[in-house]
């Protein structure tokens, strides 16, 4: 039998995500403030992409010959890649959130070039005053069990077959909180001052693999020195669920407060949990170099490459055009917007490892 346990220095493809919070310098007019393709608008969150760095995990792999030959044998393995955060805040200054307004594109070309290109007040003095903050978090782990049977082997070296099932789980998941304070009026607004909006939008995808798959394993050894590979690739079914979700509770001056469904990008025309299955491909490489301690330690270096096709990502299902007649406590007026489409990407992780393994 054998055990082996590997620390993993992994990158993961991150999740492209567009513009989610903007802010303007000051003396902008209002009507410009954080405003895509208006005169100093900046982008404070978003416009990139989410979850790419570096991250720790763990693999741990089990496995025992079922013959006194070494000829036939069964393994499992499991890894486990460490949850990745990404949190924002801000306050202060003028700082909006950008949209693309399906109903009223907006023509006034001395102001913008980008006709259609609205955007929410978080903070504007004399307005608004308000705070955002956007957390996101990564996921990504799986498990294996293959049958092993051997093809070659001599004093030298092995070469393997592998026959077995593999599953694996990508999760991402995105929400946006506001908590806004009306501190002026405005001629084009029945809210009063000190009326209070507190509202988030979320955005939840879940994929998960389930499939066989085949593939070889070799060994070279000269001296207690060693070199092992593994190559795998598994065909079979991703489920995919993706879940949004909106809510806004709006507070009077007199402490009266409603909770309406809906947030900003999260609307009732996008609301839901939706889910479908793909067929997807799934091709492993490890490679592996090491130096036999004892007779029964090893301990070694190693480099993993996996691939992962169809799945989806939050930032493939967040849609930034709204109608805004149905912004809480409206109700929709013309173009169901925003909507949910599925857009599937791939997703890939890489990295090494330090490991030992004990065979006994």
């Amino acid at each position: 039998m054998w055990v082996s346990a590997e620390y993993l220095l992994w990158w993961a493809r991150g999740m492209g995500v567009p513009a989610l919070v903007t802010s303007s310098p000051a003396g902008t007019p209002r009507e410009n403030v954080g405003v895509l393709g208006a005169p100093g608008t900046t982008v404070l969150f978003g416009d990139e992409k989410l979850h790419d760095g570096t991250r720790s995990g763990f693999r741990l792999r089990v496995g025992g010959w079922l013959d006194d030959c070494r000829t036939c044998g069964i393994e499992a393995s499991y890894f486990f890649l460490g949850e990745s955060n990404e949190d924002f805040s801000a306050s202060g200054g003028l700082i909006a959130r950008p949209f693309y307004n399906i109903v009223n594109a907006r023509q006034d070309s001395q102001l913008i070039n980008v006709p259609g290109q609205d955007s929410q007040l978080i903070n504007f003095p004399g307005v608004v005053s308000g705070t955002i903050s956007v957390e996101s978090s990564n996921c990504f782990n799986g498990f294996d069990v293959n049958f092993r049977k051997n093809l070659k082997c001599d004093c030298c070296g092995r070469t393997d077959f592998l026959l077995g099932f593999r599953y694996l789980k990508l999760q991402d998941d995105l929400t946006i909180r506001e908590d806004l304070l009306v501190t002026g009026t405005d001629p084009n607004s029945t809210l009063l001052p000190g009326t209070r909006f507190q509202l988030f939008d979320t955005f939840d995808t879940r994929n998960e693999f389930y499939g066989p798959q085949f593939g070889l394993t070799g060994e070279m050894r000269r001296g207690s020195a060693f070199v092992n590979w593994r190559g795998l690739i598994a065909f079979g079914t991703t489920h995919k669920d993706v879940t949004i979700n909106g809510a806004t509770t709006i507070t009077q001056p007199n402490g009266a407060a409603a909770t309406y469904p809906g947030g900003l990008l999260a609307l009732p025309t996008n609301i839901g949990r939706y889910s479908k299955n793909d067929f997807s491909v799934v091709p492993e490489l490890n490679l592996n170099a090491g130096y036999q301690v004892t007779d029964n330690l090893r301990a070694f270096v190693g480099y993993s490459f996996i691939y992962w096709s169809n799945v989806t990502r939050v930032g493939d299902i967040i849609d930034t055009t709204i109608n805004p007649t149905q912004l809480p406590p409206g109700t929709l007026v013309g173009p169901a917007r925003p909507a949910f489409s599925w857009h599937d990407s791939d997703f890939w992780a890489h990295g090494v490892s330090f490991g030992a393994e004990l065979r006994y």
